[in-house]
């Protein structure tokens, strides 16, 4: 499968933010995958290349954190009527460590609890309804696109 558009943005911003000059990118490129162009690697490829550069950006004191999420995260909680899906409480943490940059887990976590309990009245991530997941889910990615105004506080029903 090929690199698909965010791989490649995410390419592009971490090349600018090191400051890697085009010679050299298009030399990294072609020693470790014989390809000209990012466009040109697969997913997987693609992939290891942005670990390798989020690598090299922390290493220069940038901040790109790693995501480490267990696919198997929260499957304890999956039998629960009425309550989010373990896949919907991950994506809702991945969400989270887009738009805080914190490498933190439980500095993170906590964080997270209070914008849930400000926002939704919910006081754990682990108490979420699944009534109110999906509303967590659109504010986030109105919080990471920049666009969380006063009329999105109404519009996810937030306390």
């Amino acid at each position: 499968m090929t690199i698909n558009p965010k791989q490649v943005t995410l390419i592009k911003t971490i090349i600018g933010k090191l400051k890697i000059s085009d010679d050299l990118y298009t030399e990294m490129l072609g020693n470790r995958y014989k390809v000209d162009s990012c466009k040109d690697l697969t997913q997987a490829q693609a992939k290891e290349f942005i670990t390798f550069l989020k690598i090299q950006a922390n290493e220069s004191g940038l901040n790109f954190p790693q995501k480490s999420f267990n696919k198997f995260k929260h499957n304890n909680l999956s039998d629960r009527n009425g309550m989010a899906s373990p896949k919907q409480l991950r994506k809702i943490e991945a969400m989270w460590l887009d738009y805080t940059g914190d490498p933190d887990e439980l500095s993170r976590i906590k964080r997270l609890n209070a914008f849930l309990d400000k926002r939704f009245g919910i006081t754990n991530i682990k108490f979420l309804p699944i009534s109110k997941a999906s509303k967590v889910i659109y504010c986030l990615q109105k919080m990471i696109d920049g666009k969380f105004t006063k009329s999105c506080q109404k519009s996810c029903n937030c306390v």
